[in-house]
């Protein structure tokens, strides 16, 4: 299924997995209502798009009082800034060597000749292995704006056969959440963003805000 960040995985981090050939996913995660699509090609590939539908209510609310042909001009400008690609290849799997590796890239802007939107452009690498019940990843993030390669890591174990907890490890955070399939094709999903200053929020208000993400995906 898709992360909150959009490519298939954990969280916001990447699994070394990709979609089966012509299978999708669609979801919509309620941080500032980000919607995803993914589908898989030759069952080594995943291509996909993520549009920030909060990012862009934001851009055309803040231009109400302007002209009508200008409005549309900032209507496309916000869908522009508010839409990027994603793309991952999974070099080797599971069914031949010891773990699955994958390279991708995340949030690459539609709006490419724009200094804002690359500032959550990232490429990857990444490693995965599955043992019984659970899975652990590992790999190497460079971010945009980042004058390092940021360390990722994930683990997740399957309790009562629905229901997917997970622990990740994404740069300079800790996140933790859970995963529920409702049926083969539908999850839903309960995540905490960094979770170690969760305290910081002074009231329940902020603590969604900042830090909590409700999501529902679905896969064909």
């Amino acid at each position: 299924m898709p992360t909150a960040s959009g490519t298939s995985g954990y969280i916001d981090n990447p699994a070394a997995y990709v979609l089966a050939s012509k299978q999708f996913t669609l979801a919509l995660h309620m941080d500032t209502y980000v919607f995803k699509f993914n589908y898989g090609f030759l069952n080594i590939m995943e291509a996909g798009t993520v549009i920030n539908f909060g990012h862009l209510s934001d851009i055309v609310n803040g231009s109400k009082d302007a002209g009508f042909w200008d409005s549309f001009r900032v209507f496309f400008d916000a869908v522009s800034e508010s839409t990027a690609f994603d793309f991952k290849w999974r070099a080797i799997g599971e069914e031949d060597y010891p773990v699955s590796v994958a390279f991708g890239v995340k949030k690459f802007p539609l709006s490419m000749f724009e200094s804002g939107p690359w500032n959550s452009f990232a490429v990857y690498g990444v490693a995965s292995r599955k043992i019984n019940d659970m899975s652990f990843s590992a790999g190497m993030k460079k971010t945009v704006g980042h004058d390092y390669m940021g360390f990722i890591a994930d683990a997740s174990k399957v309790v009562s056969d629905t229901v997917l907890l997970i622990g990740e490890y994404d740069e300079n955070q800790f996140n933790a959440g859970v995963k529920m399939s409702l049926n083969y094709n539908v999850n839903v999903e309960f995540y905490v963003r960094d979770i170690l200053n969760v305290y910081k929020a002074g009231e329940i208000g902020e603590f969604l805000r900042s830090y909590f993400i409700f999501g529902i995906s679905y896969l064909q």
